[in-house]
């Protein structure tokens, strides 16, 4: 606690009193049915960031139209453009209040019809937003306030304290605001700075005229639109004047929502720093009489010093949150070295935005699968459990197995735990890896009922007579080496290269454009290499199983560095002084020094076959020894079963 104390002092904002400086930004986890009604999912999911001690959870994304959703693009999320939808929304509010945590909900209009996420540009060439306001007649403007209005009142209904007006990423008011996407020529156009928050003026009107100082209103918004011709800053801090004696909170973001450039922006990946809008967010306080709250991968540690500083008045966190729920608890009792972290893999995001499936997240396997853990019974006895294999799908495996209080040993054939994932840690930009990976070990390391065993490779003839009652096998997979490159001396495997155990050329060329092979390529190219990566996918397939916006900012980076790719290139052969490839039926040579394979891997399942067969007790295989696809999250979330499910 007193590490963190400005962090968990409280906090008035507004008519409200906060019991800390944490709040969970807002994000639409795709739990819940289109319409009025609030599942159990939904419920659940957000209920454990309450009971962790966030002093706000936010219900994200929750259209204010009166049109059915069938009219409006708003798959997946609760709908406040009916009478009747503040019944539902009240079972949220009295969950948060059980924890004296204040219930919030963003509220937002979204367009009718459908419109692909992250479109970029329109036929025209333009970068455009959701809702352009030059398509909208005053009497649809007229309209849409009155909805911001009448949603707000439902929600004081519902019991709500906050709603959060989502003004940032090229919603509707910062398209109005935006001489770039504001094309009108009436009072509502960008002629000057009072015609620009015209917009914003009626909604937050219509909103105090109807629900009064009822609720709070937190207002989101960009800083920074990222693109020619956004508002400055100093425009950003006009307006936020223009309107502080009508909200009650700043909540600061930054870039647009579709413009796909921006996205690492808005969910920064483990290659950008942490605290990105924190600087930008400290400016803005210093120029307004309102609270400021920033969002964008802070951390506890950055959150104490912004608030004790007197920089910022609170922080909002999402993927921290969903990482370890429990975050704000054990940092305010002084456990922070338990919190679990986040990656920024961005696969939560990745899940709702690009294939509108519930979120995830790849280092807690439950997040957004409360209800289907909660019908799990508890084991029927104590079991004594094997886990072969420390990477982060056996370490998971162990832990939770442990947890549930089974006895686990856990055999690693190395020297020390980590397995892959500790050479996938190494690179600087890795930082986030690094750190949940040391947090795994640690917290096995912890445990009295694990016994560790390095240095031991686990046949089926060493653990017969052992009664193990279940095997989990977590031996990973073996990196793809085609055989007609073995022997050659300027070919080695990109392992080699993240450990820096191979002495390379000046001229590179990459045969894989996974994850691996650009990251490598990006290491390579800082170190003043020529780098070139070949691989038979088109460009936007490559990186398959990483979030779109992880790869999109790590190809800005490769862009950046100048490293060449060649994509829908076949690799045909190595010979001495370069590579043959073939596209199109056309072969030729690039000359290089090294080529550097980055082909994945292959599944080892032998050993897993040995035990099913030798053995007489249950095996269970985990991780890369059984899939073809080997992400942190496969490996995280399949060991996290495998120890749960022992009865």
């Amino acid at each position: 606690m007193k590490a963190f104390k400005n962090v968990f002092a409280p906090i008035k904002v507004g008519g409200l009193t906060y019991k800390n400086r944490i709040i969970l930004s807002p994000q639409n986890p795709h739990l819940s049915p289109s319409g009025d009604l609030m599942s159990i999912e939904v419920m659940e999911f957000y209920r454990k960031f309450a009971q962790g001690g966030a002093a706000q959870i936010t219900l994200g994304c929750t259209p204010v139209n009166r049109e059915p959703l069938d009219q409006v693009r708003g798959g997946f999320m609760l709908r406040l453009g009916s009478d009747s939808s503040h019944i539902a929304l009240s079972r949220f509010a009295e969950m948060a209040h059980m924890y004296n945590s204040k219930a919030a909900i963003e509220l937002f209009a979204v367009a009718k019809g459908e419109i692909k996420a992250y479109s970029d540009r329109g036929d025209s060439g333009k970068d455009r937003v959701e809702i352009m306001p030059a398509d909208m007649s005053l009497n649809e403007i007229n309209n849409i306030a009155e909805d911001f209005a009448n949603a707000a009142e439902r929600c004081v209904k519902a019991g709500i304290d906050n709603i959060v007006y989502h003004g940032a990423h090229g919603q509707i008011s910062a398209a109005f605001f935006s001489k770039v996407f504001n094309e009108r020529t009436d009072d509502f156009g960008p002629q000057s700075l009072e015609n620009r928050v015209r917009f914003t003026d009626l909604v937050l009107g219509a909103i105090r005229a109807k629900v009064g100082r009822r609720l709070n209103i937190e207002y989101r918004i960009s800083l920074d639109d990222m693109i020619p011709g956004s508002p400055t800053f100093d425009e950003v801090v006009w307006f936020v004047r223009h309107i502080q004696d009508r909200i009650d909170l700043v909540h600061v973001s930054r870039g647009l929502h579709n413009v796909h450039r921006h996205a690492p922006y808005m969910f920064q990946p483990l290659y950008f720093e942490h605290g990105i809008n924190l600087e930008q967010a400290a400016r803005l306080k210093a120029q307004v009489d309102v609270p400021v709250c920033a969002v964008g991968s802070v951390t506890i540690e950055q959150a104490e010093e912004a608030i004790a500083s007197g920089r910022l008045d609170m922080v909002a966190m999402a993927r921290g949150l969903y990482a370890d729920p429990d975050l704000p608890r054990k940092a305010m009792n002084g456990n922070a070295g338990k919190i679990r972290p986040c990656v920024r893999c961005n696969q939560c995001i990745n899940n709702t935005h690009t294939f509108l499936l519930p979120t995830c997240c790849s280092v807690n396997a439950e997040n957004a699968r409360e209800t289907i853990y909660a019908q799990i019974p508890l084991p029927t006895g104590r079991r004594k459990v094997a886990v072969i294999g420390g990477g982060p799908g056996g370490l998971e495996a162990a832990r939770v197995a442990a947890s549930r209080g089974h006895d686990v040993t856990l055999y690693e054939k190395n020297s020390r735990l980590g397995g892959i994932f500790e050479v996938a840690s190494l690179a600087s930009f890795k930082k986030d890896n690094r750190s949940y990976l040391d947090w795994s070990i640690r917290d096995v390391l912890s445990r009295p009922n694990i016994t560790v065993k390095t240095g031991i490779e686990v046949t089926a003839s060493m653990l017969k007579g052992l009664n193990y009652d279940v095997v989990i096998v977590a031996n990973g997979g073996s990196l793809i080496f085609p055989a007609f490159l073995r022997g050659k001396s300027n070919v080695c495997q990109v392992v080699d290269v993240e450990t820096g155990s191979v002495k390379l050329g000046e001229s590179i060329v990459i045969a894989g454009g996974g994850l691996s092979g650009c990251e490598a390529a990006w290491v390579l190219a800082e170190q003043g290499k020529k780098v070139t990566i070949i691989d038979m996918q088109p460009r936007n397939k490559l990186g398959a199983g990483v979030s779109a916006m992880n790869m999109s900012a790590l190809m800005e980076k490769l862009d950046e560095l100048k490293v060449e790719i060649l994509c829908e290139t076949k690799m045909e052969d190595v010979q001495s002084d370069g590579i043959v490839v073939s596209k199109d039926g056309e072969v030729r040579k690039i000359p290089c020094d090294n080529v550097v394979l980055a082909l994945g891997i292959t599944p080892d399942t032998a050993l897993g076959e040995e035990l099913y067969r030798e053995l007489d007790c249950e095996v269970v295989c985990v991780g890369d020894c059984a899939t073809r696809m080997g992400t942190l999250r496969n490996a995280v979330s399949t060991g996290h079963m495998a120890g749960y499910n022992i009865f």
